[in-house]
């Protein structure tokens, strides 16, 4: 959407002069409503036809027995057992506190490869967070137990069309051991955990599980309101690939990329990264009346990706 919306298509020289912007002729009614007819009956045959073809085919009979064989398991390794009570299940109000950090891409990709096969990235950032969370803890007098975090993981894929796009994400839940003061033993044991889930393809399992509930809305009410509870999970850290070269906007280059996440009640801290040519950047965001200190976060992660760097 950025690349789309904002970034320049080159870098030009100078921020080009301010032009008069003309917006196109608004439609009319009668092109607006063949539009939209048109639209409706080719999702509809599209639906039909997929369904038909599904309905059809033994690969997705097969398919269907073996989701529906795995989804127990699924849902017993993602939402139970219940986690500890937890120093950002609070009540927010709506002011926000926001700070930001960044560090070297590569400094990351060099913990991720030094920390053997199977360690990513997203391993690592979490690592980082686990060791902020830590740091922000202790400085504050807060326990330091397991804290379970929520990660989204996009359903999409790099190959999709501009027309295929829509709403198509999940989850997994991993565990922080915000009490293990070893960064290598924090870092193995998230990664453990990860790859656990991937093996088990529970995000896969639980989009599907959501996205069937969806259809009988008293349920799915109660399962997402289950799976969204403050015993759940503490926070929710996400991680996103930005673009991996620099861009521009206006005639600058874009100096470094962050992402805001807003808070929920009782899930009163969000933690995001975003990635933009070579650098990593970090966003915490909460209300300061229920999570104070947390420019503390940022410097505490700065600290994390040191200690974790140290293992090179």
């Amino acid at each position: 959407m950025l690349s789309q919306l904002l970034w320049d298509t080159d870098a030009p020289d100078q921020a080009p002069a301010p032009g008069v912007w003309q917006p196109d002729p608004a439609p009319g009614q009668l092109r607006l409503l063949a539009s939209g007819v048109g639209s409706r009956l080719r999702d509809v045959g599209g639906a039909v036809a997929g369904g038909a073809r599904a309905a059809a085919s033994p690969r997705r009979w097969r398919e269907v027995g073996s989701e529906l064989s795995a989804l127990p398991a699924t849902l017993r390794r993602e939402l139970w057992p219940l986690g500890a009570d937890t120093a950002f299940d609070r009540r927010i109000g709506g002011d926000r506190e926001v700070a930001f950090t960044a560090c070297e891409l590569a400094d990351l990709k060099r913990i991720e490869h030094a920390a053997g096969s199977g360690v990513t990235i997203n391993d690592v950032v979490l690592a980082a967070v686990a060791g902020a969370i830590r740091r922000w803890s202790g400085a504050h007098h807060e326990p330091t137990g397991a804290m379970r975090v929520q990660i989204p993981v996009s359903m999409h894929h790099r190959g999709e069309r501009p027309d295929e796009l829509g709403n198509r994400d999940s989850f997994l839940f991993c565990d922080l051991p915000v009490s293990e003061p070893d960064p290598r033993k924090r870092l193995a044991a998230i990664n453990a955990e990860t790859l656990s889930r991937k093996r088990h393809h529970d995000a896969d399992e639980l989009y599907s599980f959501f996205h069937s509930l969806s259809h009988i809305r008293p349920l799915y009410r109660v399962a997402s309101g289950l799976a969204s509870g403050p015993r759940e999970f503490a926070l929710s850290v996400s991680n996103v690939p930005g673009p991996g070269e620099p861009v521009h906007l206006l005639g600058g280059r874009v100096a470094e990329l962050y992402s805001i996440a807003e808070p929920a009640d009782r899930h009163a801290l969000r933690a995001s990264a975003v990635s933009l040519a070579g650098r990593m950047g970090f966003g915490f965001c909460t209300d300061p009346g229920a999570v104070p200190g947390v420019a503390e976060l940022a410097a505490g992660l700065d600290d994390s990706v040191q200690e974790l760097g140290a293992l090179v």
